[in-house]
């Protein structure tokens, strides 16, 4: 990215104004002070001397001008910018409303009308000192109050304002000071720090693409020495048009509230030029071109931002999606690259040496990530120095502004975060050569595309084969415990009669029957010798289930934050729904069990489905069982496992799987997605509906938030919420 400056002329009438300004405040010699008029008239914006009085200026030059009253205590900085001169003066009468602030207090003047300069005499104790020398013929001036947030960056800064302070104040002309510069100058210098910190971030996003680009073009691991050698030139650099996020980019809802609407956006948004305009466009076109590589630059700043920056995106539903796509390829890994003995305990104990926060902060760390992490807020006043400012006359050994606190979690969090980036932005080839990349993965994409039983709708078959543990261990035999053992036909038939109707249920007919006889064969079971138990299919389902409920909900719920995604997906996989499922769709009296603990778990579950046909009050119902020490995960490893068989029967088919989980939980993960916004507490009553509807009202300033309660859409309640209250009201004849 390059940065262009057009050709322009030093205004040197304007610094040498600036100049004699900042050599009358370190003479300290001021003009307000003085008894006499003096007329300073402002160089191009520039006023040039110190502690000049508004009176002091000629009226034709006001406009524009801030200012800051003698009624505010040194500590508050706040400034006003003028924008119009009013046709009343300070010996006017003041309206009502003014008057009425001054309570009994008014009293003192008797029954002459209180005027303007009475007012600000009265309420403002600092005003007494310099009452004798305000002009009563001079007029009051309108102004705006100039905001106090210096990042413009921070989406949020503003928005909870009060209403009052976008509505014009009067002040008095000689109870006024004016700074140096005007509005517009005043601006453009306040926007300086913030430029050059989104110019920082766009440069730091172009060189991250860049050295992804370079590194994953001929997919290998990692290795340190070519990291530590890897120097990005700024020929390398991507010349590409980079769209830094900004307010009129975020969300409707940001972390799961609504956003509310600022009246400047709408100002912005017509006030930008067509030039600007193209080029929004145009880095939004080139963001939307899909590599299969990696993402546009564009698509970086979001995982590689912290909740904490405060900024207009951040990497938490990223860090989601990422998350379950990263146990499931390390689930799969894993499986395909273990002795089929393995149990549950020590599959999982490997799989966690992958997934786990600090082995993914190693890997950020290695690369040298944590440059590329925004972690904190930017503070105008704290990390910026404008140019010339003097040092301290001490040397400091430590600056803090020179550095950023990040912890193994948050490095651990962009690392899933770029990885969900990669899936979403890229395709699935580039996230799993990604995961290669990071040695979480033992083979690229490559590797799978010339498996000889490759298909589009079924890439994983590499990992299912029972020969890829021996390829990948120099040739040694599996062992003789493993499910190697010659299964005859007459076995064979009898497993396939004895599981046709679970089958059935199942809507998937196994080409390999042995596959479901082992996933519902528990550890109790004598017949585990034969094909072995359901733990290890149960390892590989239980991912299969996380991953593909976690795409759906974070394709079917895109502006619901990642916390309530969190708790959805918990509600849809959670033992107690699974095993309800199971004993539900009578799937349970095919366990192959010797356990009599799981009769009575299965005894006390038909016992609560004939008490009540509504899910949630069974599911209400099995809690409380549960809480008295119900134990139900031998179900639901059940349902897991069967899910597991599946996909390897189906060489790892994602959409027949998919279809078996939709079919089974589709009604749940529907009524959890409509209920993703209400209160747990409302969850058993589920034709209570919540509507979220935004009104505007003829001013922009004032956005109402409807929130309609209704049954069956019939409409009981609707509750009105603005910025300083909420208003309920029953709608009649509910």
């Amino acid at each position: 990215m390059y940065l262009v400056i057009l050709d322009y002329t030093v205004d040197y009438e304007a610094l040498g104004a600036l100049l004699e300004w900042s050599l009358c405040r370190d003479k300290g010699i001021s003009t307000a002070d003085d008894n006499f008029p003096t007329h300073v008239k402002p160089v191009h914006g520039i006023v040039p001397k110190w502690r000049i009085r508004l009176s002091q200026i000629p009226q034709d030059n006001w406009v524009g001008l801030v200012v800051k009253p003698n009624h505010l205590p040194d500590s508050d900085p706040g400034m006003f910018s003028i924008s119009k001169v009013s046709s009343e003066t300070a010996s006017s009468p003041a309206p009502e409303t003014l008057a009425s602030k001054l309570g009994d207090i008014q009293n003192v003047k008797g029954s002459s009308p209180l005027t303007y300069s009475d007012y600000y005499r009265i309420k403002y104790q600092q005003m007494k000192t310099i009452s004798f020398t305000i002009d009563p013929s001079l007029p009051l001036f309108e102004c705006l109050r100039i905001t106090r947030h210096q990042n413009s960056t921070q989406v949020n800064a503003g928005l909870r304002k009060n209403k009052a302070s976008i509505k014009p104040s009067l002040f008095l002309a000689d109870a006024c000071l004016v700074h140096p510069l005007s509005s517009w100058i005043w601006f453009q210098v306040s926007l300086l720090p913030s430029i050059l910190y989104q110019m920082s971030r766009a440069l730091l996003a172009s060189q991250l693409f860049t050295e992804l680009n370079y590194e994953l073009k001929s997919p290998q691991p990692f290795s340190q020495i070519r990291i530590n050698s890897l120097t990005i030139s700024n020929d390398s650099l991507s010349h590409t048009t980079i769209l830094v996020p900004d307010r009129l980019s975020v969300p409707v809802f940001l972390n799961g509230e609504p956003m509310e609407q600022n009246i400047f956006d709408f100002e912005v948004d017509r006030a930008t030029s067509e030039i600007d305009k193209e080029l929004d466009n145009k880095a939004h076109s080139e963001s939307l071109e899909k590599s299969t590589i990696c993402p546009h630059p564009n698509n970086l700043f979001e995982p590689t931002t912290l909740l904490g920056a405060r900024d207009a995106v951040d990497l938490e539903r990223l860090e989601f999606y990422g998350d379950s796509f990263l146990h499931f390829i390390a689930t799969l890994c894993v499986y395909g690259t273990n002795p089929q003995d393995a149990d549950e305990g020590c599959l999982s104990s490997k799989r966690g040496s992958l997934v786990s926060n600090a082995h993914l902060c190693d890997i950020a760390c290695d690369l040298k990530w944590y440059e590329y992490c925004t972690g904190q807020t930017f503070s105008p006043p704290e990390h910026f120095l404008p140019p010339c400012y003097s040092v301290a006359s001490e040397a400091c050994k430590y600056d803090p502004r020179l550095y950023t606190r990040l912890t193994d979690k948050s490095l651990a969090d962009m690392v899933e975060a770029l990885i969900g980036c990669f899936l979403l932005r890229s395709g699935l080839s580039a996230a799993f050569n990604l995961l290669h990349y990071f040695q979480i993965c033992p083979v690229s994409w490559s590797t799978l595309k010339n498996d000889k039983h490759y298909k589009v709708e079924a890439p994983w078959h590499f990992f299912l084969q029972p020969k890829l543990y021996s390829e990948l261990n120099c040739g040694n035999a599996l062992n003789a415990s493993c499910r190697s053992l010659h299964i005859s036909k007459e076995i064979i038939l009898e497993l396939n009669q004895r599981f046709f109707h679970l089958q059935e249920k199942l809507g998937y007919y196994f080409k390999g029957i042995e596959l479901l006889a082992e996933a519902m064969t528990h550890q109790s079971s004598i017949n585990k010798q034969y094909w072995g138990n359901y733990q290890r299919l149960e390892f590989l389902g239980d991912s299969i289930l996380g991953h593909i409920i976690s795409n759906y909900l974070f394709q079917k719920c895109p502006n619901s934050s990642p916390g309530a995604l969190t708790t959805a997906r918990s509600a849809v996989v959670s033992n107690i729904n699974l095993a309800n499922v199971v004993v539900e769709h009578d799937i349970h009296p095919f366990i192959d069990f010797g356990n009599c603990s799981l009769k009575a778990c299965i005894d006390d579950i038909k016992s609560i489905h004939r008490q009540t046909d509504s899910h949630f009050e069974r599911i209400e119902l099995i809690t409380k069982k549960v809480s008295s020490g119900l134990n139900v995960k031998v179900l639901a490893d059940v349902f897991e496992s069967i899910l597991g068989a599946i996909f390897v029967d189906s060489n790892g088919n994602h959409q027949v799987a998919s279809s078996i989980i939709h079919r089974f939980l589709g009604k749940t993960m529907n009524s959890v997605i409509t209920n993703l916004l209400v209160q747990p507490v409302n969850l058993p009553y589920p034709d209570i509906r919540y509507n979220n509807s935004t009104a505007m009202s003829p001013k922009l300033h004032e956005n109402i938030h409807d929130s309609v309660t209704s049954i069956n859409g019939k409409r009981l309640c609707v509750t009105e919420n603005t910025e300083n209250c909420s208003r309920s009201r029953v709608v009649e004849g509910s």
